[in-house]
């Protein structure tokens, strides 16, 4: 009698590892299905829309946007502000123009030449109730 019970036993732990290896193949299978549906980031280049977007809001709420629109039109203040802010590798220029499209200054990024991909952003600001229209493009070196 002892040795049928020896043989249920060997057919129950069988049994028992077919399901798990089963279970275990199952989960595995999904889980490389999930991980190949999974979308990779670029992190190499910045984000350059929140870097316009910070560029252009520091620049307004600190008053030197409006300043420099100001007669007379500078825009040596935005290209300090270019330089200190931006790292080495992000150049960057800024062209505010009137309503009309009257050029009234392009600051730029010391020691930045050529650029494959531009990233554009475009803003308006009121100064003196006048609308002004900022261009900023960002690249990377």
């Amino acid at each position: 009698m002892q040795k049928r019970r020896k043989g249920k036993k060997a057919v129950i732990f069988s049994i028992d590892a077919i399901l798990a290896l089963v279970v275990t193949i199952t989960l595995i299978s999904a889980s490389f299905f999930y991980l190949s549906q999974i979308q990779v980031i670029q992190w190499s280049q910045p984000n350059y829309f929140l870097t316009a977007l910070d560029t252009l809001n520091i620049l307004r709420s600190d008053g030197t946007l409006r300043a420099s629109i100001k007669p007379p039109a500078n825009g040596s203040s935005i290209s300090t502000f270019m330089n200190a802010m931006y790292e080495d590798n992000i150049c960057g220029s800024m062209t505010v123009q009137t309503r009309n499209g009257t050029l009234l200054y392009e600051a730029n990024k010391t020691n930045c030449t050529h650029y494959n991909e531009v990233y554009v952003y475009r803003s308006s600001i009121v100064v003196d109730r006048n609308i002004h229209n900022i261009t900023l493009k960002l690249w990377y070196q």
